[in-house]
């Protein structure tokens, strides 16, 4: 079954493909036209990852946004939510929201991320490697949640990243 893992973004979003537990593909999708509807932001996501290969996704996996703490602007985060979960239903006919203290706890990001790395496969590594020399190094975060939440939803690492014991 090809699902999709979303971290999303109303300009910048970052997605991995999975068939079944194994990791295919990873990217980051630009949408930067100013003054554009959020639907027509969801619609440039859609086609970046169908692109990569996200075409016929059974499911999708989408980030969802909590604002316990944040200091961004709630309609900001209700922006970014809706971006990610429309992609999300104009990709797959089903969609699952995974909080982002349910999937990766409070744990830093560069230790997440490191942890994550470690329980990827030797071909999933030089996938994402080879997206990461593509994307700018500021929007790295985006492409390594995504494959975060997607480890995690295939049950490949625990809630503080790293491998599932």
């Amino acid at each position: 079954m090809i699902s999709v893992s979303i971290d999303p973004g109303v300009r910048r979003l970052g997605f991995a493909v999975w068939d079944g537990p194994d990791l295919v593909d990873c990217g980051l999708s630009r949408s930067d036209t100013p003054g554009l509807a959020l639907e027509a932001r969801a619609e440039k996501h859609l086609i970046e990852i169908r692109a990569r290969g996200g075409v016929a996704a059974a499911r999708a996996v989408v980030e969802s946004m909590e604002a316990n703490g944040s200091r961004v602007p709630p309609q900001d985060l209700i922006d970014v939510q809706t971006v990610g979960c429309l992609t999300a239903a104009m990709l797959a006919p089903s969609v699952f929201l995974l909080a982002p203290s349910i999937w990766k706890s409070a744990v830093p990001k560069d230790i997440h991320h490191r942890r994550n790395r470690e329980v990827l496969s030797p071909r999933e590594r030089l996938i994402v490697d080879a997206v990461r020399a593509l994307v700018p190094a500021a929007n790295e975060k985006e492409v390594l949640d995504a494959v975060g939440i997607g480890l995690y939803y295939h049950r490949r690492t625990q809630k503080s990243g790293g491998a599932r014991t």
